[in-house]
């Protein structure tokens, strides 16, 4: 039989991810793939299809066809690299105003689940939430879909709790 608390964490999880997910509709509604590929090519210069697939867990086809609807909004562009079979993403100006807005609806969404909460219960969720985190995501693979939402520089300036 499941516990209040994990009726609890699972309401929680559904109602942040459809929080997310409404702050994201708002700021590109293009897929649900989308936001997470703007957030991550925003995060990491150099991003390449094959490292954009495996971020988002698609088929190299699938990641292709993506990154066509957000060339074709004019939000991403090809860029030529060292090697000539591969081609880096990059963000055009427009594409980086999506991305940051993407951002700011994701912080927005977290903050409002933190309201009213205090000092001391911040900490008690920063203490716990990593050892929940690393009961669910053991692999690098897993680490790195589970990032797709995430500003990496929080994790920069606090050091990211999920595997290398």
């Amino acid at each position: 039989m499941t516990t209040r608390l994990e009726n609890l964490l699972g309401a929680f999880g559904v109602a942040v991810n459809d929080s997310m997910d409404d702050a994201f509709d708002e700021a590109c509604a293009v897929g649900d793939s989308a936001p997470a590929a703007m957030i991550l090519i925003h995060e990491n210069p150099d991003t390449r299809i094959e490292a954009l697939a495996r971020y988002l867990a698609l088929s190299h086809s699938g990641t292709v066809r993506l990154v066509d609807r957000l060339s074709q909004a004019g939000w991403v562009a090809r860029e030529t690299c060292e090697d000539k079979r591969a081609v880096v993403l990059v963000l055009t100006k427009t594409g980086a105003k999506v991305a940051e807005r993407l951002l700011e609806g994701r912080r927005k969404s977290l903050g409002k689940a933190l309201a009213g909460l205090s000092a001391t219960d911040r900490k008690v969720l920063e203490r716990v939430l990593p050892q929940m985190l690393n009961n669910l995501v053991t692999s690098r693979e897993q680490a790195d879909h589970t990032c797709r939402y995430c500003d990496s520089g929080a994790c920069e300036r606090e050091g990211c709790p999920l595997p290398d």
